[in-house]
């Protein structure tokens, strides 16, 4: 290591801000952070009820944003320093997406991607503010770790069963209800259970936490500007204890690779004590993770606060145990080590023999990982058997390999700019190859891709390697003291982007905003010269300054717009729910669609004119609808709602011929889809009904309706090609309506043998829905004409309150003199 003396960039504000107003930018931006990510992390679902916290978060940023400008305008120098060019390639991935709303598969959703885009773009753009100053990283740092402290906290609130915190806080999503956890803060239960905390999704919490773990150690190995080791030692059992429960197999693998990555970039003196930090903190949280896992498990099926407390006293005081001996090391090991082993610590590469004898001692331990079961043993259960199953050939790995080579054919058909955002959403039935659902593509590069094109991907991978360039030129000019917050930032970063190459990570807006802080960090850390060109570059000092301006005022107009829209779209489908007049269901989603052509918007206006033209008859009501639908359909042309309502607009009007069209043509599209092949089943059912005067057009259609079983059988062959291991997704069989329809098909045929077996997959005693009536009436039917009862199901039926039992007996009575149609 160079002896050189090392500049310290304390007072280096390249966009200085006044020590008050640049504490009050931290100060919102921890707030936001922090109460945001309670909004389920910020998914973008690409529906609705995820947007509208993703609005308010666009109205926080550009309320923030302004500052950004403000200490740009009063830094006369700006345009002489490198930072004023490099930090414009932020903007290359939103002008990549707004290239995409040229060819995007979704008018809005390739818009709202836009959005996304341009929110990043201005943290990003804050973070630089922040953190030009070493003070200002560091404050940076301690916001993220701070958040994500409370997050861990309150995960494992959840995991203990009671995160209500004495009542305080009530996490029940429904009015007049109470829940003291939070939804999905721990995902499934029993053996499976798998701690997510506020993202409701195991393997996005493991992307955050290993990036903090690896802070947390540099910092109690450096020392230096933070609190004293002390504190930050007491998180280490409860953050590493989170990251087991999470059960992500990717995160796991990943913890040795980032491992490495850190020990290259730090002194072997503190290589020595970060592995003897995490060593300690390891063995503990292994220790007693079965403990922790069983307890959580017994309290999630039954709460005691008796046990709880046990729980919390265990983690409390294996934390403690952790600090002590943290700080024993640091005491009494790190000025032995320094003087007695470490002499050929200054040499050119010594900085890489730890981290390969680290390397050569973890594929051992894996070896014995996958060897030695009595190791195994001392984790719990379920994380036992995830680690022995960390392998290529079971379903997550060969899953995600089917989305990654779907994906890779969407983007074949959109190379250069992309399908827009919620491309894969809007389009993975069309390029699927197996019958999955799953809305995210699992890989934050594949989603760039797809949404993006070339022009994204190559626009994202510039920022990276342009911030990873310039962190690693300028970090070992720092002085040592300032190394460390630029250090969390990589760390930060190469986390998230390790992770987000095998999931969807990004589509959490928080973990997007954490990410690009990190990334404006790293900018904010340079050290290099300015490019001689802007020696001579003259520029008036407030263009570009008011030019953002202007934006971050678009920026806040259109969040408003957007949450308002949001806020009456919610108002209409309540009203609707809740059976109002007309005008209250109209009136606020009318004003909702003069915001933003919601497709959800539309669908649900649709929704309305179809049933009022189904209760009336009204012809206005179907105009109405037509050019409502027909407008829907050429902003959103992959929005399948809207074909479902065409669908069931051509069946309320008896035109059978154009329903089947409109299926056979969305079976081209999406052959995957089995409730086109119910819609299908339907149409053709109906249309034989409705020529039963003329029985050989009633045996044309219900023969196709019949075949539609062989076609579905003939397109599942194609399923047994995939490997033992891989689960199919959903089902692709003969559904419960499916076979309702089948039934039918086959009770008015004759075939009442067949029809009995049919129809008994559909019945469901519930009676909450119409075909839970049908199924039932042509079962009893079905039975009657071969002679045979079922009283329990028939009382069943009498007994449902939603229908008069006359019309029942009634409907019955002629099913069962239905004479077969030959």
């Amino acid at each position: 290591m160079a002896k050189a003396k090392k500049k310290s960039t304390e007072g280096n504000h390249l966009l200085s801000l006044p020590t008050p107003i640049h504490k009050s930018v931290l100060l919102a931006l921890f707030f936001v952070l922090l109460i945001l990510s309670f909004k389920k992390g910020l998914f973008s679902g690409e529906q609705v009820s995820f947007e509208a916290p993703i609005y308010i978060w666009g109205i926080c940023i550009s309320l923030i944003f302004p500052i950004v400008v403000w200490g740009i305008f009063r830094n006369k120098s700006f345009y002489k320093e490198r930072l004023s060019v490099i930090h414009l390639f932020i903007f290359l991935t939103p002008i990549a997406y707004a290239f995409a709303l040229v060819t995007a598969a979704s008018s809005h959703y390739s818009f709202f991607g836009l959005f996304i885009q341009i929110g990043y773009a201005c943290c990003f753009l804050i973070s630089i503010t922040v953190s030009s100053s070493s003070r200002g990283a560091r404050s940076l740092i301690s916001i993220i770790l701070g958040i994500s402290y409370l997050v861990i906290i309150f995960g494992l609130a959840n995991w203990f069963g009671d995160a209500s915190f004495g009542g305080i806080f009530n996490w029940s999503e429904q009015p007049g209800y109470i829940s003291n956890v939070y939804n999905d803060a721990v995902l499934n239960q029993g053996q499976d259970a798998r701690l997510s905390s506020v993202f409701q999704y195991p393997n996005t919490y493991a992307a955050l936490l290993l990036g903090v773990l690896f802070i947390n150690l540099i910092i109690m190995t450096f020392n230096r500007h933070f609190l004293k080791p002390e504190f930050f030692s007491i998180p280490l059992v409860p953050i590493m204890i989170s990251f087991i429960l999470t059960g992500s197999r990717g995160a796991f693998v990943m913890l040795p690779i980032l491992f490495i990555i850190v020990l290259i970039l730090i002194k072997p003196l503190y290589q020595i004590l970060l592995i003897l930090y995490f060593a300690i903190a390891f063995v503990i949280s292994v220790l007693i993770s079965s403990f922790i896992f069983n307890k959580g498990i017994a309290l999630q099926v039954d709460f005691n606060g008796a046990q709880a407390f046990l729980g919390w006293t265990v983690l409390i005081a294996s934390s403690i145990v952790c600090a002590g001996l943290c700080i024993l090391v640091r005491k009494y090991v790190q000025g032995h080590i320094q003087k007695k082993f470490l002499k050929w610590g200054d040499g050119k590469y010594s900085f890489l023999y730890i981290p390969i004898v680290v390397l050569s001692l973890g594929l051992v331990l894996v070896c014995l990982l996958f060897s030695n079961v009595g190791l195994r043993q001392l984790l719990p259960d379920n994380i036992e058997a995830k680690i022995a199953q960390i392998n290529f050939n079971q379903n997550s790995v060969l899953t995600r390999g089917t989305f990654f080579e779907d994906a890779l054919s969407l983007w074949k058909d959109y190379p250069i700019t992309g399908a827009g955002g919620g491309a894969w959403k809007a389009l993975y039935e069309v390029y699927q190859s197996t019958p999955y659902t799953s809305r995210e593509a699992h890989s934050f590069y594949l989603q760039v891709l797809v949404e993006s094109g070339l022009i994204g991907i190559i626009s994202l991978f510039v920022v990276i390697a342009c911030a990873f360039y310039h962190f690693i030129r300028s970090y070992r000019r720092k002085a040592e003291e300032d190394q460390v917050p630029y250090l969390g930032f990589f760390i930060l970063v190469t986390a998230l982007l390790l992770h987000s190459a095998i999931d969807f990570n990004m589509s959490f807006i928080i973990i997007g905003t954490i990410l690009y802080l990190g990334l404006g960090g790293l900018f904010a850390g340079n050290e290099l010269p300015p490019f001689k060109f802007q020696e001579n570059l003259k520029m008036k000092n407030y263009i570009y300054p008011l030019t953002l301006l202007v934006g971050s005022i678009g920026f806040f107009i259109l969040s408003v717009l957007y949450y308002t829209g949001s806020q009456q779209y919610a108002t209409a489908k309540e009203n609707a729910l809740s059976g109002k007049p007309l005008n209250e269901i109209v009136s606020p989603l009318d004003q909702a669609i003069s915001k933003q052509k919601h497709p959800e918007y539309l669908d649900l206006k649709l929704q309305v004119y179809l049933q009022l033209y189904s209760q009336t008859g009204n012809t206005q009501y179907k105009s109405d609808f037509s050019e409502m639908l027909e407008n829907g359909q050429n902003l959103e042309p992959t929005y399948k709602l809207f074909t479902t309502r065409k669908f069931q607009l051509l069946m309320l009007d008896k035109n059978y011929d154009e329903a089947i069209s409109l299926m056979e043509n969305s079976l081209l599209l999406r052959p995957w889809d089995i409730t086109a092949f119910e819609a299908l089943a339907s149409a053709y059912y109906q249309s034989g009904l409705a020529n039963l005067n003329t029985p050989e057009d009633a045996l044309i259609n219900w023969n196709e309706g019949l075949n539609i079983e062989s076609r579905i059988q003939s397109q599942a062959k194609e399923l047994e090609n995939l490997p033992d291991a891989q689960v199919q997704g959903r089902t692709f069989g003969i559904t419960p309506d499916l076979a309702l329809t089948i039934g039918q098909i086959h009770f008015y045929l004759g075939h009442y043998a067949q029809a009995e077996e049919y129809l008994k997959i559909r019945i469901d005693t519930k009676f909450d829905d119409n075909n839970d009536y049908e199924a039932a009436l042509f079962y009893l039917a079905t039975l009657a004409k071969q002679s045979k009862a079922d009283s329990d199901l028939y009382d069943s039926l009498l007994n449902a309150q939603t229908v008069e039992q006359s019309l029942i007996t009634s409907r019955l009575d002629d099913l069962t003199a239905q004479k077969a149609i030959e």
